[in-house]
């Protein structure tokens, strides 16, 4: 659909295209409100010694393997990667629940409005009689129905319609002749309830009997008047019925995801035409000598599609096309004013079909102009509706820019036969793919058939600007934006869905390739033809026609708000550095608005041609470029954002422009990014106006448009400012354009091109309006002679113009002139011309007779905006139009209803021209308390467009004045320029002016230059310093394109030189890493294992394959290099070897070269003896697993398990769900395939995989599955017709599963699988919250340990926000519940003392407790092994000879005993908050390593280590930590710091080192660049930070686990000793039970075996309640109580004075 653009540029322009596609060029757009003073429409319609290996990232390509999704960053990528990161994007597909069968009314999901989706519609059959006297019809429809569910009700839309009867039907029975009818006026739904139930699976019929108006509000089935040749009025029954109006003409399921065939009955006078979406099928005659149309049923489609028109028409037709095209047009309109529009529709056609590759689908295709039409035109699938203007054009009396108007909006409502037709989006939040695409094609083809109007050059100043202008205002929207309700929907008509739609479309066609992206939109229409489509779909087609991953390149582009301002500086000869912020016009971005990383397409022209490879895909980077002699980013201005040069950088291009080195396109969009730059406040606004007053040798049309727009900009933000100034801006005008207009002329002649016509047109009356006395002179003869009789006085081209110059310098006889002229006339666009002047008679009292008009019954509603014009063009009109709309609201709302488009644009246009605060606060004032339901984003907007006019004038009003006056264009100084002596102006190339432009800015004294000129020679000579330094960097890396294969076999030679194993102890902890694998060493309880990984650091990458060994008890680190290690990778996976406790097992992981853009995955598969160090590589027979990065492994007894992980390709990130088994003592994988109807986990990476007694539980993850959603990220339960399907979006799961094998019968042949199965358990309970990605887990006794994490969220629609946490949870397997672990202080040792204890034990200090209490459980298990009842009776030899046994001490007693470890510093805050920490548990003790934090715009890998005692919780031990190094960009940051001391860019030098220092005292979870949480929070105890409350279906689940086992159960305070000392008897009494069950009789065992067991059983359940325990104990502390015991073992331990006493053990 074409929405009308009531109003939006003002009346003299004679540009080109006049705001062709949408309403909105007003909404706050810069176009709309600033080119009122400069311009009249010409006769326009409408409206890293260790062994790595290093990789200079330099990126070569847009989607670099950086950018993709890998190891463990598959979890969460780094925030300057592409768009694929943002897991939370909102999906905006169609969203349906399974109502119930009784439900009264629509449904609301999340607050959306849909109906319920217990019946589908499959087809209407619609009879409408229209009684033109009434002004009523009468209808009938009978729906064909299917079942979903069984139902006793039916609900559908329907507004202002009566319905008399109903009944419904099924299998041919009655199921109800007289259903109960309600009503739901805020819905807007129907619901017939009936008694007995129709069963799901039937098949049914609704048949309604209606009547409703054929009302006068141009929506749904309404009337058009017009007037007969004889001057009678005839009448016509027509339709809208877009977006949400088709309720109003027949109770239907008015959503676009139903569609339906449709049979379409009309019943009118004979002597009436009778027109529908599809040919006629019969006509038949009916009683009262009327006739009944039939018309053939129609394909599916969806309801805002259904047309029909019944009254007297003319038409003609061509068969030029293969099927009947014609258009049509009532009594009164010279019919053969088609021509143009038929001719051109039927070669439309047959190019549409050529470039689509599928056929038009119906039978004919009829074209209507209506008199009365609210949009410009409307798609309606074989029978399109316009505007008589813009269908109509008499070539003799209207211009080129109405030939062209005319032309875009037939190839724009033909383009959407395809798209919204063919293919319907799923819900109004993809309006884009309908609106969007038909923009971009009615550009394309009118390139084609057109190519000397060069519309490609008009885009930059017409789409573009108008999708960049909206979008510059905080009230803009994303392109895909979520709506709820029907009054919601018409305000997304706009430049968003319209303008910048297409922009994005053509952008990416630009980073495609034409002839790729138009195989992308083939394969998108073949697949979803007469279906539903959402935004996914059509980057997946576009990504499986290119190979590359468009969705994640283009999807931050339409789910988020805004764009980027991209600033440009240049670092050496061939390299610049490239930054991005959020652009808004009011120039106040805050932080938290500037969030969203853009993938922005460079398009870097330079002497070699246009290269579109280059993409900034994060906050700032480097690029080499051929040279930076000459180059410009944006080539042609297809990208979607503006760009900042430096002022030499802007110079130099000033000269290549004047060389001709730079494109029309570019030298236009330069002009409108340093107009949009000034307004917003990066530069001062008296640096444009120099600019644009040396740009008189501009030789181009579109060149000059923008000049033009710019300087009207100025204007329309200073209209209310000193007279004086605005004076002075109008001679500066009148000085730069004059000189042209009077070179180029007003006369027309046949060998004027069309772009010269409209060059003439715009300069005349630029110039006129202006103060040109030669222009007005010759306008006013012009004007004289018109009005006299001889039409041919005014050339059609600059009739608004004359007209316009006519009313400003005129008076009252002028005013009558051309108001007679708009009575009078029959042409359309004579008339919409006449009507658009009229505003610019500026007397009080012609403003209030143009105001009177409004109302007064002699303008259409439809044009009612148009007089309003003119008179946006001088202060006194602004005033006037604001007071009337005041005085008349009433009445407005009337007329215009809030759901309907008109009224948001008419609010628009009465207040967005106002400049001053006070205004502001009158217009806030007056819509204060008042509905604004329906026209609310509208009101928004234009108050945004008044708020960034403020902030202009008020930053650079002084600038201004000053300017004029230094200018002398001053009245007072000067008097006022003549045109003659704007003949005198001097031209200057572009560069000069631009540098004078940016100096301006900076407005810096001689002494603050001359500094300037020493800093950046010290820079140079600093810059050449760097180079060196880099250069040395990355020598040897593959900084040039290198061959991976050739570089892995290389490397595997280098490491064959080594001829044994050697571990060496190392001075220091390993280089900073991440994507590495951390494990407890299986061999020895002393160590811990730590292998590969990669770090980046900005610019180089950098691999390790080393083997680094810790060793806890000497604190030590060794690396271990061997001559068969693995070679670097990072993202591979590793687990011990189950029955095979000796070994450690490892496979896959990837090697990359972001130079290269080459991603290599390893299929390698390890086996590492941790004893011997010695490393073997496996090969086995028969299938293997694929290549793969970021899958999981565990163990089950003698087999390894693998799961899951991705695989990169140069197209897309493939995420795998295969399950696989090697069989350790069989030495074979076994593919295991589950039955197909085996519910199992998704493809997904970076999941938790832990062992299980009886196979292995997986939980969490990451991937990007299949999914139905919706806006609001609502889940899909159920579909209508045709529209619901599977889509790919990133999610972070939290499901759970239990792998159940089951090992082959003791007789199976060796090499037998085991019996697998997947078991989907529920949801665990009380699950961290916020949900998270990148929170790492370790198995420590039956549970995990979870630790870290980040969560995204979207919290505005202008960007994302981040928390990182630093909370640590315990995983309970069993009873599948996640506890909150918290430190706590240490409790002071008590004196217990018994008989058997003697006086108690020494105390200890901090640093021993923790081996204090290990101690004290091996102390326990000796005793048991000694065969005595406890401690009281053991040996103390004998213990402690058992102790050293176990612990392995004996031979390193002695050295043990001589070494010292140092003091380490424990704190009782958990370590910082990260993402991906590699984690494990030796020794109940968890270690932390490393991770990844974010800041800002930069990612750390964290370098440190740290060990918390999960028994004890006492204190988190910082084993080492070091600051990261910074990346290699910040060096010159730092120099700006010694230099710039005194400049803002100091200030942002110093927030980004800021950022790098990593502060261990945050709190539980730090904002990203974030707004920053209270203090108070900073301050909680991290005791405090559990996750909030389970849903309530959580809390279900949690009292199942809860349920008393009958075991004996732990008691606060009690350590393990102590609680099996209590319950020994018990637990050897469950012990021997068990034993028996089993077949074994306890007296067979020993006694010391028996209470070996039974202390193991006593110890599992210890640690099963430990984290209840632990939060008792917290609860208690607070309440003062030290320690619970229970008043037998007081008594038994010697009741309340003796030695047992319970004394406050902390």
């Amino acid at each position: 659909m074409i929405r009308n653009c009531l109003s939006l540029r003002p009346a003299c322009q004679g540009a080109r295209s006049v705001l062709p596609r949408s309403k909105i060029s007003l909404l706050g757009t810069h176009q709309a409100t600033t080119r009122l003073a400069a311009s009249l429409y010409t006769s326009t319609s409408s409206p890293g010694p260790s062994r790595f290996y290093s990789v200079a990232s330099t990126p070569a390509s847009p989607l670099t393997p950086r950018q993709r999704l890998s190891a463990t960053r598959s979890v969460r990528p780094r925030r300057n990667q592409t768009p694929v990161r943002y897991c939370s994007y909102r999906n905006h597909k169609m969203c349906r629940t399974h109502a119930q069968a009784d439900v009264a009314s629509g449904v609301n999901i999340q607050g959306r409005e849909l109906l319920p989706t217990n019946v589908i519609p499959k087809h209407y059959h619609i009879t409408l009689e229209p009684d033109f006297q009434k002004l009523t019809f009468d209808g009938t429809v009978v729906i064909d129905l299917d079942v979903e569910e069984d139902s006793k009700s039916i609900s559908l839309h329907t507004l202002e319609i009566d319905i008399h009867n109903a009944k419904i039907t099924s299998g041919g029975q009655t199921v109800s002749s007289s259903p109960k009818v309600s009503y739901n006026e805020t819905t807007q739904v129907s619901t017939f309830d009936f008694d007995n139930a129709v069963s799901k699976g039937a098949k049914a019929q609704l048949e309604i009997q209606f009547t409703g108006q054929l009302n006068d509000k141009m929506a749904g089935f309404y009337r058009s008047t017009y007037t007969n040749p004889d001057g009678t009025q005839g009448l016509l029954a027509v339709s809208q019925m877009e977006p949400t109006d088709a309720r109003r003409a027949f109770p239907c399921f008015d959503e676009p995801s139903w569609k339906a065939e449709f049979t379409v009955t009309l019943v009118a006078d004979k002597k009436l035409t009778c027109l529908s979406n599809m040919d006629v099928a019969s006509e038949s005659e009916v009683k009262d000598g009327k006739k009944a149309v039939t018309f053939n049923k129609s394909p599916l489609m969806s309801t805002y599609l259904v047309a029909f028109v019944v009254g007297e028409l003319n038409y003609i037709e061509t068969n030029d096309f293969r099927v009947p095209v014609r258009v049509y047009a009532p009594p009164g309109q010279n019919i053969e004013h088609g021509r143009f529009s038929l001719d051109l529709a039927a070669k439309t056609l047959a190019f549409y079909e050529k470039v689509f590759g599928i056929e038009f689908p119906l039978p004919k295709m009829d074209q209507i102009a209506i008199p009365d039409f609210a949009q410009g035109a409307m798609e309606n699938w074989g029978l399109v509706t316009y505007r008589v203007v813009d269908l109509l054009l008499d070539e003799k009396v209207s211009g080129a820019a109405t030939k062209e108007r005319v032309a875009e909006v037939v190839q724009h409502e033909l383009a959407h036969q395809w798209f919204g037709n063919l293919v319907t989006m799923d819900w109004w939040d993809g309006l884009w793919l309908n609106e969007g695409f038909a923009t971009w094609a009615s550009w394309y083809s009118c390139n084609i058939f057109y190519p000397e109007w060069k519309v490609w050059e008009t885009y930059v100043t017409d789409n573009l600007q108008r999708a960049l202008a909206l979008d510059s205002l905080r009230s803009s929207h994303p392109i895909e934006v979520p709506v709820k309700r029907a009054d919601e929907i018409n305000q997304i008509f706009d430049a968003i869905s319209y303008s910048k739609g297409s922009c994005v479309l053509r952008m990416i066609s630009t980073y495609l390739g034409e002839d790729v992206f138009l195989e992308g939109v083939r394969r998108y229409l073949k697949k979803h033809a007469y279906g539903n489509t959402q935004t996914g779909d059509l980057w997946a087609a576009l990504g499986d026609a290119s190979g590359k991953s468009v969705e994640e390149v283009m999807d931050v582009w339409t789910k988020h708000v805004g764009y980027p301002v991209v600033t440009v500086t240049e670092k050496d000869e061939k390299t610049i550095q490239v930054k991005q912020n959020r652009f808004l016009r009011t120039g106040d971005v805050k932080p938290e608005e500037d969030k969203v990383i853009f993938p922005v397409f460079l398009g870097l022209r330079s002497k070699d041609g246009i290269d579109e490879s280059l993409t900034l895909d994060k906050r700032e980077d480097s690029f080499e470029i051929p040279s930076t002699e000459f180059f410009k980013l944006n080539a042609n201005h297809t990208g979607l954002y503006r760009t900042s040069y430096t002022p030499e950088r802007l110079e130099k291009l000033g000269e290549a422009a004047r060389q001709g080195l730079l494109s029309v396109e570019d030298r236009a969009g330069m002009i409108a990014d340093a107009g949009a730059l000034a307004s917003s406040g990066y530069q001062k606004t008296s640096g444009v106006l120099t600019l644009l007053k040396r740009f008189d040798s501009e030789r181009e049309f579109i060149v000059w448009s923008e000049i033009i727009s710019r300087v009207a900009a100025v204007q329309a933000a200073w209209i209310f400012e000193d007279k004086a100034v605005r004076d002075g801006l109008e001679a500066f005008q009148r000085e730069l354009v004059s000189p042209r207009a009077h070179e180029m002329g007003w006369e027309f002649s046949e060998s004027d091109g069309h772009i010269e016509q409209q060059f003439k047109a715009m300069l005349f009356g630029n110039a006129g309006l202006c103060g040109d006395e030669k222009i007005i002179a010759a306008a006013k003869e012009m004007f004289k002679k018109f009005i006299a009789g001889d039409k041919s006085a005014i050339h059609p081209n600059i009739r608004g113009s004359v007209f316009s110059i006519a009313l400003k310098y005129g008076g009252k006889e002028e005013y009558d002139a051309v108001l007679n002229f708009y009575r009078t006339s029959t042409n359309s666009d004579e008339r919409n011309t006449a009507l658009r002047c009229l505003g610019h008679a500026r007397s009080p009292e012609l403003i209030q007779r143009t105001l009177d008009l409004l109302f007064s019954g002699e303008i259409k509603d439809q044009d009612v905006y148009m007089p309003t014009a003119g008179l946006r063009s001088h202060p006194e009109g602004i005033e006037a139009l604001f007071n009337w709309m005041t005085e008349n609201w009433d009445e407005l709302v009337k007329r215009f209803p809030p759901q309907l488009s008109m009224l948001g644009t008419l609010v628009t246009i009465f207040t967005s021209s106002f400049t001053k605060r006070e205004q502001l606060a009158k217009v806030e004032k007056f819509f204060e308390g008042k509905n604004t339901s329906g026209f609310e984003m509208s009101l928004a907007q234009s108050l945004d467009a008044i708020r960034s006019k403020v902030a202009w004038v008020e930053r650079d009003g002084e600038d201004v004045a000053k300017w004029v006056k230094d200018n002398k264009y001053s009245s007072s100084e000067n008097g006022t320029p003549s045109a003659t002596s704007a003949n005198t102006a001097t031209a200057q190339h572009l560069g000069g002016e631009f540098v004078k432009m940016a100096k301006d800015k900076k407005g810096k004294s001689e002494s603050k230059k001359a500094k300037l000129a020493e800093k950046k020679q010290k820079q140079e000579k600093k810059a050449e310093k760097k180079a060196k330094v880099k250069s040395a960097k990355i020598e040897g890396s593959d900084a040039e394109d290198v061959d991976l294969d050739a570089v892995l076999e290389e490397y595997k030679k280098q490491q064959e030189q080594f001829l044994k194993v050697t571990e060496n102890v190392v001075d220091e902890p390993p280089r900073a890493r991440a994507a590495s694998t951390l494990m407890a060493s299986p061999s020895n309880s002393n160590q811990l294992l730590l292998f590969g990984g990669e770090y980046f650091n900005g610019a180089l990458a950098t691999f390790f394959n080393d083997l680094m060994v810790y060793y806890i008890d000497r604190d030590e680190w060794r690396c271990v290099t061997s001559p068969n290690a693995p070679l670097p990778r990072s993202g591979h996976a590793w687990t011990r070897g189950g029955n095979d406790s000796a070994g450690v097992y490892l496979f896959g992981g990837e090697f990359s070269s972001p130079k290269q853009g080459t991603f290599y995955h390893y299929n390698d598969f390890w086996r590492l003896d941790p004893s011997t160090r010695e490393w073997a590589r496996i090969e086995t027979k028969g299938k293997t697993p694929p290549a793969r990065s970021g899958h999981r492994m565990t163990y089950y007894k003698n087999y390894i398990i693998l799961f899951g992980g991705f695989q990169d390709t140069a197209n897309q990130t493939k995420y795998l769900q295969d399950l696989w088994l090697y069989d350790t003592q069989n030495f074979v994988w076994h593919s295991i395939t589950p039955p197909p109807a085996q519910l199992k986990p998704d493809a997904r990476s970076s999941f938790t995989f832990l062992p299980h007694d009886q196979g292995a539980v997986l939980y969490g993850g990451y991937s990007r599955v299949k999914a139905t959603v919706a806006a609001g990220k609502q889940t899909k339960q159920g579909g209508g017709a045709g529209g619901s399907k599977n889509i790919l979006k990133p999610m972070i799961h939290q499901d759970c599963f239990f792998l159940r094998i089951t090992q082959p019968p003791a007789d199976a042949p060796p090499n037998t699988a085991p019996t697998v199965r997947w078991e989907k358990r529920k949801k665990p309970a009380n699950t961290p919250n916020p949900t998270r990605a990148g929170a790492t887990m370790a198995y420590h006794k039956g549970r995990g340990i979870m630790f870290g994490g980040v969560h995204d969220v979207e919290e505005s629609e202008e960007g994302m926000e981040s928390e990182f946490f630093n909370q640590l949870f315990a995983w309970n397997i069993e009873r599948n519940r996640f506890f909150p672990m918290a430190l706590k202080k240490a409790r002071a040792p008590g004196k217990k003392n018994g008989a058997g204890n003697g006086e108690g034990r020494e105390r200890v200090g901090r640093r021993d407790r923790a081996r204090q209490n290990e101690e004290e459980l091996l102390r326990q298990l000796a005793a048991l092994q000694a065969g005595t009842k406890g401690l009281d009776g053991a040996d103390e030899m004998e213990i402690d000879a058992i102790l050293k046994k176990q612990r392995g001490e004996e031979e390193e007693e002695e050295k043990d005993e001589k070494r010292k470890v140092r003091d380490m510093p424990v704190s009782m805050e958990m370590p910082h908050p990260r993402f991906n920490a590699q984690l494990a548990v030796q020794d109940d003790v968890l270690y932390i390593y490393g991770g990844t934090f974010e800041k800002g715009d930069r990612e750390f890998t964290l370098d440190d280590l740290y060990a918390i005692d999960l028994g004890k919780m006492d204190g988190c031990k910082e084993i080492f930590k070091r600051e990261g190094d910074d990346w290699i960009e910040s060096e010159d940051e730092d120099d700006d710091e010694e230099d710039d001391e005194d400049e803002d860019s100091d200030e942002e030098a110093d927030d980004e080192e800021d950022a790098m220092e990593v502060d261990d005292k945050k709190a539980k979870y730090t904002p990203s660049d974030r707004k920053k949480k209270a203090k108070a929070d900073d301050e909680t105890p991290v005791a405090e930070t559990a996750p909030t409350a389970a849903a309530p279906e959580e809390e279900e689940e949690s009292e199942e686990t809860r349920v008393d086992d009958g075991l004996p159960h732990p008691r606060p305070f009690e350590s393990r000793r102590d609680f099996f000392q209590r319950t020994s008897a018990e637990w050897q009494e469950i012990l021997m039970t068990n034993l028996r069950w089993k077949g074994i009789q306890p007296e067979s065992l020993a006694v010391k075996e028996i209470k070996t067991k039974a202390f193991e059983l006593s110890e599992e359940k210890w640690w099963d309640c430990r984290e209840e325990i632990t939060a008792l104990e917290d609860e208690q502390e607070a309440a003062g109580i030290g320690e619970v015991v229970s008043l037998a073992d007081k008594a038994g331990a010697g009741g309340g004075g003796g030695s047992g006493g319970a004394g406050r053990r902390r």
